[in-house]
């Protein structure tokens, strides 16, 4: 009687154990190179921890599976069906052996590569992750009133403001914090996003008269709670409690306080409730607005007007009222003698209050960079409070603005790079690297930051414009026809606009273009005038009417050139300083066939704007003015221009490869001299 074969031994046979092995081995190898590729994709650890999850579920299957079924030389077959004299599982656990070897070995390198490679790297990472660093994400409004939202955002912004003026952290800026939820679930992945060790978030509750403000700073690696507070107050008595909680964190983080940081952090900005209320508005309006939409600058003045009224010895109301008001003349949406005086006025009044406050400083610094054009001054107002606040990324990137105007590209790079490693997701502060990165004629590194600020903004107009814009000066004149082809400008962003006409010089295809703009132009004509500055308006009904004219429409196009050219006409008595408008006005005068009134236009912009004074736009209307002689059939002077241009840096730069195609140069192209031009490698 033959014995009867026990358990283990079948196990054996049936290469139950082998197959086991091969499962665990492969499911430990796919997981170990899952986990090492997937970051550099920014795939969130979640993946490889299911891929696991489910390979363990799956084990007992695949040994059931191999305990049922054997493989024959006619394919895969149930164990009980399969003869004993036709079995060949000894043949397959030899090959089941070899994977298994080879399994083994790829794990090894895959060991190595991670206790090696790996390990470096995130030494390198963690090295590199200040643990004094922070980010104060969005506080939750949990008010039932739901207008009461710019009071938690006012709260979470003077927090995150007296926390940045302690140069022992460092602090991420607003702007990269705001785009996240109040209390997301994955804040290792935000820290590691942002560059940080720890992150604060909070809540708001505001009912009648009565606030509780609540905030947890957590260690992002491990999710632990570092420390946590509940703050009950009165809106009377609400003025330090902002104070508070960034003295708390410094010490949790062991961050020492110099004595003018702790006298700044101790003193309440205002303690009258009237004033702190407006304040709170004034400053979540003008951080939402930004510096490029007037509409917001302007309700902000309004907000900061109350808060002065009621506190007059509102030091830092003052100088932001300075700061709003300088903003709306330097964008030229304003550019009028009493808004510069408003700015100076307001700047008098914080000075006579708070001379060596932060805010103050800042009021100061820009005064001089956007209303005087002092740039040394500015220079070193901004340098002082770099010095003094390391986390300042408005000084720092004004340091990169004005090194731009001055031509000295290697500082403006390596200040843009400070500050947006303070504020790595500030699309606004990105697209300014990028337009650097333009200025010194590199358009991949200007392509590759724009795209990544449009990652954060995929619907920013003025990010489109400007990736359309990039990809014509890489010569890749269909994608950029393909970027601007659906889009439809409603005129809330300018690059967006210029680059549809840039396009149209390039293409010819101008009806294109005023199909594209002529709607844009009605509803604005349709809308309140107080929604748009009359800079826009002018500068829009310019392009429209260009457009249409090299359309062929003349019906329409020459009077809307006439209402643009009143409009400018009105801006320069107004804004006499204005050298954008007039950069406008010289080419809106040269499309009407005013050829000496646009040549003396153009020729005022460049004396009161030389290059030697601005080094970004200077240049710009030197381009101006060849291309305005050029339409007029003049040859020496626009080529003896371009000649000079090709090797200068400045906004928008003229390239070859728009020289090639521009309908303003189409005079010029079969003269040896520009043909020569075209052809110079340098």
């Amino acid at each position: 009687m033959s014995r009867r074969p026990s358990f283990f031994s079948e196990l054996r046979r049936r290469n139950v154990v082998r197959a086991g092995l091969l499962y665990v081995g492969v499911v430990w190898a796919l997981s170990q190179g899952l986990a090492q590729i997937l970051p550099v994709f920014d795939v969130p650890n979640w993946v490889v921890r299911a891929f696991v999850v489910f390979g363990i579920a799956g084990f007992p299957f695949w040994l059931v599976f191999a305990w049922l079924y054997e493989f024959t030389p006619d394919g895969l077959k149930r164990e009980s069906d399969v003869p004993p004299d036709a079995s060949i599982a000894r043949h397959t656990g030899r090959k089941l052996d070899f994977a298994i070897i080879g399994v083994l070995a790829l794990a090894v390198v895959l060991l190595v590569t991670d206790r090696w490679l790996r390990p470096a790297a995130t030494t390198t990472t963690a090295a590199a992750i200040n643990n004094k660093s922070i980010a104060v994400l969005p506080f939750e409004n949990l008010s039932d009133e739901k207008s009461n939202a710019y009071f938690a955002e006012g709260i979470q912004d003077e927090i995150l403001t007296r926390l940045a003026k302690i140069g022992a952290l460092r602090v991420i800026s607003r702007t990269s914090t705001q785009q996240y939820a109040s209390k997301p679930g994955n804040l290792s992945e935000i820290a590691r996003q942002l560059g940080v060790a720890n992150i604060l978030e909070g809540s708001v509750q505001k009912a009648g008269d009565a606030v509780r403000i609540n905030v947890q700073l957590i260690r992002a690696s491990n999710d632990a709670h570092l420390w946590a507070d509940i703050y009950d107050r009165k809106l009377e008595n609400l003025f330090t409690v902002q104070s508070e909680v960034a003295t708390a964190i410094a010490a949790q983080l062991q961050a020492q306080l110099s004595g003018d940081e702790r006298k700044e952090l101790e003193t309440p900005v205002t303690t009258n409730q009237q004033a702190h209320d407006a304040w709170l508005r004034a400053i979540v309006l003008f951080n939402r607005a930004g510096s490029e939409i007037p509409v917001g600058v302007e309700q902000s003045i309004v907000q900061l007007k109350i808060a002065t009224q009621a506190d007059p010895q509102f030091a830092a109301a003052w100088a932001l009222m300075s700061r709003a008001n300088g903003s709306q003349y330097f964008q030229q949406f304003d550019h009028t003698a009493p808004r510069a005086a408003a700015a100076k006025s307001a700047l008098d009044r914080a000075i006579a209050l708070a001379p060596s406050s932060l805010d103050t400083q800042l009021a100061s610094g820009y005064y001089q960079y956007w209303i005087e054009q002092d740039f040394p001054k500015a220079l070193q107002i901004f340098g002082d409070i770099v010095a003094r606040d390391p986390n300042n990324v408005e000084a720092i990137s004004a340091l990169g603005y004005i090194a731009r105007r001055q031509g000295r590209a290697a500082d403006a790079m390596r200040y843009m790079d400070q500050a947006t490693d303070l504020d790595p997701r500030n699309p606004t502060l990105i697209t300014e690297a990028a337009w650097t990165h333009g200025f010194l004629r590199d358009y991949k590194g200007k392509l590759r930051l724009v795209e990544r600020a449009l990652d954060l903004q995929p619907n920013d107009g003025n990010l489109i414009g400007t990736k359309a814009q990039s990809l014509l000066e890489l010569d890749r004149l269909d994608d950029c026809v393909a970027v601007l082809r659906d889009v439809q400008p409603d005129g809330a962003y300018q690059q967006l606009v210029l680059a549809i006409r840039l396009v149209a010089y390039i293409t010819h295809d101008f009806a294109a273009a005023s199909a594209q703009l002529t709607p844009m132009l009605q509803r604005i004509d349709t809308a309140p005038v107080s929604t748009m500055p009359l800079t826009q308006r002018a500068l829009y009904a310019s392009i429209v009417g260009e457009m249409q004219l090299r359309a062929g429409d003349s019906t329409h196009g020459m009077p809307m050139l006439r209402r643009a050219e009143a409009q400018l006409l009105q801006l320069q008595r107004d804004e006499p300083g204005n050298f954008l408008s007039q950069l406008e006005l010289a080419n809106t005068q040269s499309l009407l066939g005013e050829y000496e009134r646009a040549i003396a236009t153009i020729n005022q912009a460049i004396e009161s704007t030389p290059r030697t004074k601005d080094a970004l736009f200077g240049p710009l209307l030197e381009e101006m003015r060849a291309r305005i002689q050029a339409r007029h059939g003049e040859t020496d002077a626009p080529i003896a221009a371009l000649t000079q241009l090709l090797q200068t840096n400045y906004a928008a730069g003229v390239t070859r490869f728009k020289m090639q195609r521009d309908i303003d140069w189409e005079s010029l192209r079969n003269d040896p001299r520009f043909q020569a031009l075209l052809r110079d490698p340098k």
